[in-house]
């Protein structure tokens, strides 16, 4: 055999072996693939699963901070319910306080001047009448005189 020859057949010795060599390597990259999607799957069922528990898990988180804000607004409403009524209460009776020191204190005083302004009027028709007879007997004392 010459060297041709042998090269030829060492040739096509490496062209089975290549063949050989992509005929598994192509299976096992089938297997692989195969694999690689079973888990990809596999994974991606988990995640969703583990999306679904999370997402439950928050909606019951929600729920309950929902409900405890509700209470909290029920309790703040009863608490200003209370305050409204009281500060009501406050102010009904403070009403009444300063009409009633509006009774006493300034309807006496009213009463005081409209009595004082009274007496005035009387004591300058009492004067006025007083004055007029002095008049008069000034008149006839200069008629007597005169």
């Amino acid at each position: 055999m010459t060297n041709d020859e042998l090269m030829a057949q060492m040739s096509k010795m490496f062209d089975v072996q290549n063949a050989k060599f992509t005929d598994m390597l192509g299976a096992q990259d089938a297997r692989v693939s195969h694999m690689l999607d079973a888990q990809n799957a596999k994974f991606t069922d988990m995640l969703g699963a583990q999306n679904e528990r999370v997402s439950h898990m928050l909606d019951a988180q929600n729920a309950k901070v929902a409900d405890m804000l509700d209470a909290q607004d029920v309790r703040a409403s009863k608490m200003l319910g209370a305050q409204d009524a009281r500060v009501s209460d406050l102010l009904e009776t403070q009403t009444v306080k300063i009409a009633v020191l509006i009774e006493n204190t300034v309807t006496k005083r009213l009463d005081a001047l409209f009595d004082g302004y009274v007496l005035t009027h009387e004591k300058q028709w009492e004067l006025e009448r007083k004055f007029e007879a002095l008049e008069d007997r000034i008149l006839l004392l200069e008629n007597q005189a005169g």
